[in-house]
């Protein structure tokens, strides 16, 4: 089994939302579409999300790894 050895993070305010409607209610929710783009480079993790503007044009936007300091790493 895989521990989580991190979060990731980002600002998703700026993204498209897509309003969705219940069936039998009057309720709306929406959906934010992006996809989460993982680096591994030699001695770090990068990330960025992605998403597709109103134009389908993909836009990125950095992210933010989170490490726990609590989290052990057993080999």
């Amino acid at each position: 089994m895989y521990s989580t050895l991190c979060l990731v993070t980002a600002d998703t305010s700026k993204l498209p939302m897509h309003p969705h409607f219940r069936c039998n209610s009057k309720s709306v929710y929406y959906q934010v579409l992006y996809d989460i783009i993982l680096s591994f480079g030699l001695t770090e993790l990068k990330a960025q999300i992605a998403w597709k503007d109103i134009n389908g044009i993909e836009q990125r936007s950095p992210a933010e790894v989170v490490y726990d300091p609590d989290e052990l790493i057993c080999d």
